[in-house]
């Protein structure tokens, strides 16, 4: 087992690896703490964007983001003190068609990226249906974040991750697909990992786009190769897992449908309008403790979808955003996600509304666990 497990290290970067000599294996940046507890705050749909209303030069370049914004960004950082931070798309809703000319959304991703190399805090991302209207595309994203030390994300395989990137077809490029392990208290075993996947923007019908993608079959096959690598280099033993994503599953809203324990408050979703094969492939597996989504701005719902006796949480997070530079009174939220080393998971939705009625900033004070 530990033999399996040096070698699929190796595939992540770790050096030294032959038959001659003992592998030397770098400390992960993804770890449990002693209390074998790891950490995850997920936001989503900033919506942001750092140029001005009508801009036309860069001297209308915004140097900082949304006041609103980073305040919330940093003072989650500082309360919850997170071991890895997750966007899940539409972090960018460009204002106008001059960003072709400037990029400023590739501009915006490094304001954001800018406060976790200072807060020294791990991150990764992923895109929604807004990111590339403007005309940055996800290789501008990728490629303006790739140089940050503690950004896991990228175009190709990094040392502690690995990436899918491919052309889907002429209008539907996917990128920001992420396997990213976490690891035990040893730092040398597996204890869980992190999916990310692109879940597209649009559908293209000519002459129009019609909502919402999906994720598509090459990146299901590509997920399940990934947990199949990591099963086999723990001696057989499926590694837990969560997958991050945008646009809200069918299941999402299968899961309200069918009841059960549930957090949150549900308000309808936009979902993608083909069904994707990953849950059944999810389930088929047996890695898959949760997915999460964002894309709907005032869903909090977080359930289960149950199929049989085998089920996975289901959970959309709220936005993050607000509605321009200055404005200061949005409510904003984001999720946090405590897993555990024995395969369980906590979760709720952090808020910056601390008014008398939640004092602790925490939504509705309701946190769900997925057993191990």
């Amino acid at each position: 087992m530990i033999a399996a497990i040096l070698c699929f290290m190796c595939a992540f970067g770790a050096a030294g690896c032959n038959n001659n000599e003992e592998p030397a294996i770098p400390d992960p940046p993804l770890y449990f703490n002693e209390n074998g507890e790891f950490v995850i705050v997920q936001f989503a749909d900033f919506h942001e964007w750092a140029g001005k209303e009508g801009y036309k030069s860069r001297d209308d370049m915004l140097y900082t983001l949304s006041p609103l914004i980073e305040a919330y960004i940093r003072d989650v950082l500082d309360a919850i003190k997170p071991d890895f931070v997750v966007l899940t798309g539409d972090n960018i809703f460009n204002l106008s068609f001059l960003d072709r000319v400037h990029k400023v959304s590739a501009h915006t991703m490094t304001l954001i990226a800018d406060i976790f190399e200072e807060k020294q805090v791990y991150w990764s991302y992923t895109f929604g249906n807004h990111d590339t209207e403007g005309g940055t595309t996800k290789e501008d994203y990728l490629k303006a974040t790739s140089t940050y030390k503690y950004c896991l994300a990228g175009l190709e395989d990094g040392e502690y991750y690995k990436a899918l990137s491919y052309e889907a077809d002429e209008t539907d490029y996917r990128a920001g697909n992420f396997s990213i392990p976490v690891y035990g208290k040893d730092k040398k075993s597996y204890a869980y990992n992190i999916f990310i996947l692109d879940s597209g923007s649009y559908t293209y019908v000519p002459p129009s786009y019609l909502p919402y993608r999906y994720i598509l079959d090459e990146q299901v096959d590509w997920y399940a190769a990934q947990a199949l690598a990591l099963k086999e280099a723990n001696g057989g033993a499926v590694v837990p897992s969560v997958m991050f994503t945008h646009i809200p599953l069918f299941e999402h809203e299968e899961a309200y449908g069918q009841g059960g324990p549930s957090i949150g408050r549900w308000v309808g979703i936009s979902p993608s309008t083909t069904r994707s094969k990953i849950v059944q492939r999810a389930l088929e597996i047996g890695d898959m403790k949760a997915i999460f989504v964002g894309h709907n701005h005032y869903n909090s719902f977080t359930g289960f979808y149950a199929q049989g006796d085998k089920k996975i949480m289901m959970g959309i997070t709220p936005q993050a955003s607000c509605e321009g530079y200055e404005d200061t009174e949005e409510t904003m939220y984001c999720r946090v996600i405590t897993l555990k080393d024995n395969g369980s998971l906590t979760t709720y939705i952090h808020t910056n509304d601390i008014s008398p009625s939640n004092p602790n900033g925490i939504f509705r004070n309701e946190t769900l666990s997925c057993p191990a």
